[in-house]
């Protein structure tokens, strides 16, 4: 270097050596990917932005999602890429997985927020976006052995996307964290303090999401769906809406948990032909079964609810060949509601229908 060039910059300085212990090494504790190719290691490289470790699922639940989220699934796995979308104006549901970098088994919780679409994401400003989960708690607890992925307990329920205020996208936020508060929420209070953050600390990822916008509910209506503790042992359910005074609707509920043999708890948009029609699904439900059920009705061509329009949404058991007798001398059969299960299985009426046993239900009054 010249003279003059060391006096209007100064001799050159000479970088301290990479401190092995810190850079470059993999992640002690239950770490999420800024991006499909991390392998925990840090600082990380970009992009920040797409971690595939926050899974938006929609509004369909994912069957044995702690399974296969965490192995090798084709379509869910620990390899494949989250979806980039939320639907707009229906609830959806999202998943979390993280990676256990450490030699120990580790336990933590997982915590999500989200934030509208900007180029820099300062954490102060999306600080009172939580999310919580379907059972309505912001902790979702998560475990897994050295080396194993952990998926987090329950899936985070996010009500009715609305649209974005400002730009076109949303950013999803997972954090790990525990009882002690070893990974508290981030204090950004300059620009090095935020690049430090997103390169050092994968405690925490980013996922950026579309909106996606679908046909929006005329109304829509969420309640928890849970079995007792209690309850002896696993039994078979029919979930179902029975609309009045809502002729030429729709109607569609879906669950933020699949039965348990993985099937949807969820009934597609289904056009309402006929007052009093009864639409259901049958899920196979064990004690402690909690979720959220979601009801969605449209006013696909125009037609005004009637006067004094509701929808039922309900819950019936059907007891097993042993029970059956017992049931119908307890006077505990809805025949009316036996027959009109049956009508929608059969495409007929059946004179001799499964007897069910209605045990819980909520009427929504007419609205639009």
């Amino acid at each position: 270097m010249s003279t003059a060039m060391r006096e209007r910059f100064g001799s050159p300085r000479v970088l301290p050596a990479i401190n092995s212990q810190i850079f470059g090494r993999e992640v002690s504790k239950l770490y999420l990917r800024p991006n499909p190719d991390s392998d925990g290691s840090i600082p990380s490289a970009g992009p920040h932005y797409c971690c595939p470790d926050i899974w938006p699922a929609g509004t369909q639940a994912i069957a044995n999602y702690q399974t296969v989220l965490a192995g090798n699934d084709p379509m869910y796995g620990y390899r494949q890429e989250s979806p980039n979308g939320v639907t707009l104006n229906v609830d959806n549901y999202i998943y979390v997985r993280a990676k256990n970098g450490a030699t120990t088994t580790q336990t933590k919780f997982v915590r999500m927020y989200y934030a509208e679409s900007a180029i820099i994401q300062w954490p102060a400003e999306w600080v009172g976006n939580a999310l919580y989960t379907d059972d309505k708690s912001d902790q979702n607890n998560l475990s897994a052995p050295a080396g194993a992925v952990a998926v987090a307990e329950r899936p985070f329920y996010w009500p009715r996307v609305p649209p974005p205020q400002s730009g076109n996208h949303y950013c999803l936020f997972a954090q790990i964290n525990d009882n002690d508060n070893s990974n508290p929420f981030p204090d950004v209070t300059s620009p090095l303090d935020l690049g430090k953050f997103i390169q050092n600390n994968l405690g925490w990822g980013q996922r950026n999401v579309q909106p996606v916008d679908t046909t929006t509910p005329t109304w829509q209506y969420a309640q928890p769906l849970t079995i007792a503790q209690n309850i002896p042992k696993q039994y078979k359910y029919t979930v179902y809406a029975q609309a009045t005074g809502y002729i030429g609707w729709s109607v569609a509920f879906s669950c933020s948990q699949t039965d348990d043999t993985g099937q949807q708890i969820a009934l597609a948009t289904t056009r309402i032909q006929q007052d009093g029609a009864i639409h259901g699904v049958d899920a196979l439900l064990s004690p402690g079964f909690a979720s959220m059920l979601t009801l969605y009705m449209y006013n696909t061509d125009g037609t005004p609810a009637a006067t004094g329009a509701n929808v039922d949404v309900g819950v019936t058991y059907t007891p097993d060949g042993s029970e059956i007798d017992a049931a119908i001398s307890a006077g505990a059969v809805d025949w009316k509601l036996s027959h009109g299960l049956a009508r929608q299985r059969a495409g007929r009426f059946d004179l001799t229908p499964q007897p069910v046993v209605p045990i819980g239900s909520y009427t929504y009054k007419a609205q639009g």
